[in-house]
């Protein structure tokens, strides 16, 4: 089946070099097999970003096309915001794609432009049923869920040993990931596991890696801690696929595509009970869920996997399940389906 409409897609398409592929260039990837896809914004400067988001709609939006907008709840909102009132001028269609733990938080800052644009959406798309959840309590507005897409094929799942802890954190080096909590973590695991290991994969974005740096030197945990900084997608999935554990420590999130990740190569997760997250995995199904910032409750669930191997073998079948669901072409019928039923 193809797409019968041209696509014109609005988001941040700037790859930098510390970054690898985002949902929505993944997402374009496979609509470019279906269909005609017109991407902005790449652009580096912030306003030659937004003058180009609108010109693209300006100059291309025709009644072929249709427009998918990203929104985030950070100033890219107002990308959001401002193009889809030009749509609404040019009596264009436009669906809305929604991203990021913090949006339930724009909804209430900004109630009456979410209002505007969302009501005058063809449709709604969210990865996550936290957010559709969230908008739809907020709002007169149907959400539709759509997984952000993964490439599977990337991701092999294998055996792993389980004579100590090998955890990996894959995430930003930023507080609002709490990368401080994995040392933590480690920390304790050292007095029952003399070989417990921590790899710390990311960039560092707010000075966050350096003081975790000086943390693990304080509790002298310096040959038990890797920092790798920024690794391409392929070095990272090595790096991950020789760990046993994935600890995710956030404080704020929605669809972690990191987790999604762990699940997909067969790592028993650990993460925090916060945001989108309950909403993605299943405590004790496919993932061990533990509140924010509890160390004891992590240590305690990492000592579970490493010692119940039946409870082990059940997280990693049931999240290669949840990850199974998530490939590129699951995700691009379902976006074929929706356009095909709607525009």
């Amino acid at each position: 089946m193809n797409i019968s409409k041209r696509i014109i897609y609005i988001g941040n398409f700037l790859v930098a070099k510390k970054q690898n592929p985002s949902p929505n260039v993944l997402l374009t990837e496979a609509f470019d097999k279906k269909t005609d896809v017109i991407r902005s914004s790449s652009k580096k400067n912030l306003a030659v970003r937004f003058l180009d988001m609108l010109l693209t709609v300006w100059y291309r939006s025709s009644k072929s096309s249709v427009v998918i907008i990203d929104v985030f709840s950070s100033w890219a909102f107002y990308y959001a915001v401002c193009v889809s009132a030009l749509c609404r001028v040019l009596n264009q269609p436009y669906f809305l794609v929604l991203h990021g733990g913090d949006l339930p938080q724009r909804y209430q800052r900004s109630p009456r432009l979410c209002a505007v644009m969302f009501t005058s959406s063809r449709q709604i798309v969210s990865p996550s049923r936290y957010l559709k959840e969230r908008t739809e309590s907020n709002f007169p507005v149907s959400v539709q869920i759509i997984s952000n897409p993964l490439k599977l094929e990337l991701y092999k799942a294998m055996p792993r040993a389980y004579d100590a802890p090998r955890i990996v954190w894959l995430r930003a080096f930023h507080t609002i990931y709490n990368p401080q909590m994995a040392i933590e973590v480690l920390y304790e695991l050292k007095k029952i596991y003399a070989h417990a290991s921590l790899c710390m994969i990311g960039p560092d974005k707010d000075g966050s890696m350096e003081s975790c740096k000086k943390l693990v030197a304080s509790y002298h945990l310096e040959d038990s801690v890797e920092f790798t900084g920024f690794l391409e997608k392929q070095e990272m999935i090595a790096k991950a696929s020789a760990c046993n554990i994935f600890l995710n420590t956030t404080q704020v999130d929605n669809t972690p595509v990191s987790l999604l990740e762990a699940l997909a190569l067969g790592i028993p997760v650990v993460s925090t009970n916060v945001g989108g997250i309950p909403y993605l995995v299943t405590n004790s199904y496919d993932c061990v869920l533990v509140e924010p910032n509890d160390v004891s409750a992590a240590v305690d669930a990492i000592r579970q996997i490493m010692d119940d191997g039946d409870f082990r073998d059940r997280l990693i079948t049931n999240g290669l399940g949840n990850a199974r669901n998530r490939g590129v072409n699951s995700v691009i019928k379902q976006w074929e389906a929706l356009l095909h039923e709607i525009v």
